[in-house]
């Protein structure tokens, strides 16, 4: 991973190789953060974690990225998704054990990924912006703990993201109302790439979260 700035996560990037095995498991998911992960994550500045209640706030989330390096040359091979990942524990405090919701919206992904999916696929998608993101019920499992996954996948991908988030878990909460609840806090916001298998790079030119 390289950063060439001290103060924030534009103009970041990661690079990777030499991944192989079972194609359909995460090896690494190299990503900017915004919340409660972050020992230095201060809630006045970042407004992370809050309490989703009947979902008022915004958070508008801006990912711009590239398949490249820095000085604009490589590509991706293999699996992979690039994903805003955002968390829902039971309370203000960051642990897994804590961890109740995680949903995923991903612009972009390799073709196995985009068709293949990740556990069972909704009948109907989500529309937005004259978009279509196909929704995806999935469960994670971790150090002992599971919880369930929503993701939205962007039928047409693109590597541009700007909108408020808000809406998607609008759109979740009508889903799974007995998973995305009101008492729950929205801990964190993270772009990256989950990888796969093969190798890669990725650039991010732009990347902001703003809670209000």
């Amino acid at each position: 991973m390289y950063t060439n700035s001290p103060s924030s996560p534009s103009d970041s990037g990661w690079k990777w190789s030499g991944f192989g095995g079972d194609p359909s498991t995460v090896k690494s998911y190299p990503s900017i953060r915004k919340g409660g992960s972050n020992l230095q994550n201060d809630p006045g500045q970042t407004g992370l974690p809050y309490q989703l209640g009947s979902n008022t706030k915004n958070v508008d989330v801006l990912w711009s990225f590239a398949p490249s390096g820095y000085d604009g040359t490589g590509s991706i091979s293999g699996t992979y998704n690039h994903a805003i990942d955002v968390f829902f524990h039971n309370s203000t405090s960051f642990s897994k054990a804590g961890l109740k919701a995680e949903l995923m919206i991903i612009p972009e992904s390799s073709a196995d990924s985009q068709t293949q999916g990740w556990g069972k696929k909704d009948a109907t998608p989500f529309m937005i912006d004259g978009e279509t993101w196909d929704v995806w019920q999935a469960t994670m499992s971790s150090g002992g703990y599971s919880w369930p996954v929503m993701q939205f996948r962007k039928r047409v991908q693109v590597r541009y993201f700007n909108k408020n988030i808000k809406r998607f878990f609008a759109e979740a909460m009508l889903r799974r109302p007995e998973v995305f609840l009101g008492s729950h806090y929205v801990s964190m916001v993270e772009a990256g790439t989950e990888v796969k298998s093969g190798s890669g790079k990725v650039h991010n030119k732009s990347y902001s979260v703003n809670v209000y």
